[in-house]
Order: structure tokens, then C-alpha cells, then sequence
């Protein structure tokens, strides 16, 4: 069992901590948490319970949207959300973000196995920035087991991480050509974890 796991009490309190340091301010409620973080009913209740009791989430009271029958309804729910006057909430964050699987280290290392990459830029929903969370540029890329271990990445966070894998020549392409997607994207909350042809002039 991982330190984190010790520390936290299960691998499924770490799992839904990091859900919640990641996500919105929007509201969950038991349901959705169930789609979302794939946790059984049961386990999710007893967890939501403790993190309750440490002061790490709070209840909200928010109007949720659902379709019945074809009609799209309004109703009063109570949902699940951080506390962001929890005490220690910065230090956990730092913590549960930047440990084990989700290190920095150990993401390059096994992106390494799937390709010569050259670049690696964190943004979304590990910056704060914009829609796409993570981009790759490289050559010999093995674009479907990028794929596959970003997909697993995101599981481990308990989110969908969005992300761009262009050869060198495209991203070099683009560059040229002011694509907007590229400016925009490198102009935003961006975290450059290896930028080795120094295609990143401003970091």
C-alpha cells in the first residue's frame, strides 16, 4: 500500500480527494460521484461521510437539471463540494497532485517508452488554464498507447483528461502558421514539463 493510501486511509479516499481537488465548483451528488469516479454506492457514501466529518468537503444546496420522459426538469438537490476553508486544503493539494503515479517524473518517464518526446505541456485542469489538460509533440510516436496511458491517467485522477498529440513537423507547422488553438493554448495557464527542441519560447 502506498504511503498516500496509509496516510489517507484507502486508495479510494485518495481517488476521490484528487476528484474533488481537480474539479469545479459545481455541486456532485451521490449519483453522479458514482458515474463519475466508478466507486461502488456503499464505499462512496462511507468515504463522502469521513471527508465530511474532516472538514475536507462540504453540503450545497444547488438546482440541478435532468431530462424525464423526454423534459428537461429543474429541481432543488444537495450536492458535494470542497471546502475551501479546509485548514490543510493547499498542502493536500500539493500532496495527492504531485505524488506517485502523477509526478511529474514519472509521467515523462513512461511517455518516454512510446515515442522520442520532445514536448510535454500541462494545462487545464492541472493549471487552472484552459480546455485541453495536456499537449505532446514528439516523433515515433505511438499515438494510440499515448492515448491509452493518458486515458489511465485520467483515471487515476478520476477525471477525462483532454489532450493534443501532433508529430514535431505539425507543431512546428503550426507554430509557423499562428494556428490559433497553438497561440492561445501557449499563451494561457501552461506548466512546459520538456520543451527539448526549445520550441517554447516563452514559458
Amino acid at each position: 500500500m502506498e504511503s498516500l493510501e496509509i496516510l489517507c486511509g484507502s486508495k479510494e479516499r485518495v481517488h476521490l480527494m484528487r476528484f474533488f481537488l481537480l474539479g469545479s465548483e459545481t455541486p456532485h451528488d451521490l449519483s453522479s460521484l458514482v458515474k463519475k469516479t466508478s466507486l461502488e454506492r456503499i464505499l462512496l457514501k462511507k468515504e463522502i461521510k469521513t471527508l465530511l466529518l474532516s472538514g475536507f468537503l462540504k453540503t450545497k444546496i444547488y438546482t440541478k437539471e435532468e431530462i424525464k420522459k423526454g423534459v428537461k426538469t429543474k429541481e432543488k438537490g444537495e450536492g458535494y463540494i470542497i471546502n475551501p476553508n479546509f485548514v490543510f486544503l493547499n498542502e493536500f493539494k500539493s500532496m495527492l497532485l504531485s505524488s506517485g503515479e502523477l509526478s511529474e517524473g514519472v509521467l515523462i518517464s513512461r511517455l518516454q517508452k512510446l515515442g522520442t518526446i520532445s514536448t510535454v505541456i500541462l494545462s487545464g485542469v492541472f493549471t487552472g488554464g484552459g480546455e485541453v489538460d495536456i499537449l505532446i509533440a514528439g516523433e515515433k510516436l505511438k499515438k494510440e498507447k499515448i492515448e491509452e496511458e493518458l486515458t489511465r491517467l485520467g483515471t487515476v485522477l478520476g477525471k477525462d483528461l483532454s489532450f493534443v498529440i501532433l508529430d514535431n513537423d505539425e507543431f512546428v507547422y503550426r507554430q509557423m502558421m499562428f494556428d490559433r488553438f497553438l497561440r492561445e493554448f501557449l499563451a494561457g495557464d501552461i506548466k512546459v514539463l520538456r520543451d527539448t527542441q526549445k520550441y517554447i519560447k516563452e514559458v
